[in-house]
């Protein structure tokens, strides 16, 4: 009886000392993966080892898995990547597995995520979570970020001096202080409805800056100092009032739609050969000092002044819609009027746009005799002169002409889609042309 007691007890123990060398993985998915890997599970039975997982230093690939929990991750200790994107992770601490280089946990639903003790990391990647708040004060090699839409309201990143690549758009910023990265190249920003300026005047290294917005933005400056390395600035409906380029020369691309700039000067951007300034409130621009432009987008404006020359008709012009353009300055109009043909009917293309002073005196006066109201108009356009009026005609920005009942000093436009129109009045002193909106 005693014997077998002892015999009993010896092999209870020997089951428990091996259960106790096993991997706690509480996760069949996470588990399954692991298992059926033979360069971790080297013996191939149906469990992973302590003595297995630490000495494993490669990489744990397990997108896309249905993965909800990474527990027995802490036993990898020197694991180098890990990618456990497209999965169901809530939360997950690494603070054992301090070898990591890489982490990729893309569309998780994370909302907690410890990196505080990995040291050696260079690329850490969490977009599409739902995480608040992270730690990365101790990722002193981190060299590319990507944190974007996430719920990240604040973020310190004064200790990752390293970084050349980083991604917060989509995210709940309404500061955001980069003054200590210097060695940034890559810039997304887009989608952070709460910022209003970023200052990007320390960040010299910075190449390209991406601040897209898919709903309008509240960015309404971007502080750019002397920065010869930028080449591309896209920043699509983001709210910008103002933009100061003039210390950036060799910027290519520029690609600023659907913002609020009223001017802009590109005087000292010799390199331009890509400008999108599509529905802004621009009143002049002038690119006559950008020979190499292929590219002008700048239709939706205001523009009464736009000087094309030194440039090539091989360069693709979108100059519609700016109703108040009617003249546009060029080297040759033969070839202007041949290539460039994307302008509104009220606009031609001339050497010299400047008017001759005396007519430019009376055109002005003639104009200032003249009053619409009101201002944008559902019905009833109302016309203030003391002027003789021939005739009064209706366009809309490209240039036709549109049925109105018109008296002497009312226009009825309820018939009128919403939009700009043009209403030219004919006197016998000349013809003076009105902006107005239909709302």
């Amino acid at each position: 009886m005693k014997k077998t007691l002892l015999s009993t007890l010896a092999f209870s123990l020997l089951g428990w000392s091996a259960s106790a060398q096993n991997v706690n993985i509480p996760d069949a998915n996470f588990k399954a993966y692991l298992v059926g890997n033979p360069v971790i599970n080297t013996n191939m039975d149906t469990e992973i080892q302590v003595s297995e997982a630490s000495a494993y230093n490669g990489t744990i690939s397990c997108p896309n898995q249905s993965i909800a929990d990474l527990t027995g991750i802490e036993a990898f200790v020197s694991l180098n990547i890990l990618i456990c994107s497209y999965n169901d992770l809530t939360s997950l601490n690494l603070t054992q597995n301090t070898a990591l280089t890489q982490v990729h946990l893309v569309s998780n639903d994370l909302t907690t995520l410890d990196v505080s003790q990995c040291t050696a990391l260079n690329i850490l990647n969490f977009q599409g979570n739902a995480i608040s708040t992270i730690d990365l004060s101790a990722c002193t090699n981190l060299v590319e970020l990507h944190c974007n839409y996430n719920s990240l309201s604040t973020l310190d990143l004064s200790q990752n001096t390293a970084l050349t690549f980083l991604a917060i758009n989509g995210n709940l910023f309404s500061n955001l202080d980069l003054s200590a990265n210097t060695d940034l190249e890559i810039l997304f920003c887009g989608d952070n409805p709460n910022l209003t300026t970023l200052d990007l005047s320390n960040n010299t290294s910075i190449e390209s800056i991406n601040g897209n917005f898919v709903v309008q933005g509240s960015l309404s400056t971007i502080i750019l100092g002397q920065n010869s390395n930028l080449t591309f600035f896209n920043c699509e409906n983001t709210g910008l009032t103002s933009l100061d380029i003039s210390q950036c020369p060799n910027i290519t691309q520029l690609n600023i739609p659907h913002n609020h700039l009223t001017s802009l000067d590109l005087s000292s951007n010799t390199a331009l050969n890509n400008v999108n300034v599509t529905n802004n409130e621009l009143t002049a621009l002038d690119f006559s000092t950008n020979p190499t432009m292929s590219f002008i987008a700048c239709s939706q404006n205001l523009l009464s002044e736009l000087n094309l020359k030194n440039l090539t008709t091989a360069t693709s012009l979108y100059a519609t819609e700016n109703p108040n353009l009617t003249c546009i300055e060029v080297d040759d109009t033969t070839d202007a009027i041949a290539n460039w043909t994307n302008i509104d009917p009220i606009a031609s293309f001339s050497l010299d746009c400047d008017p001759n002073p005396g007519t430019s005196v009376v055109d002005a006066e003639l104009a200032e005799k003249f009053a619409i109201y009101p201002n944008p108009v559902e019905a009833d356009l109302h016309l203030s002169t003391q002027e003789n009026v021939h005739s009064i005609e209706i366009m809309d920005v490209f240039g036709k002409s549109h049925q109105a009942n018109i008296s002497l000093n009312t226009v009825d436009v309820s018939a009128l889609a919403h939009g700009i129109y043009i209403l030219r009045i004919n006197t016998p002193n000349g013809t003076v042309t009105k902006r107005f909106v239909k709302k």
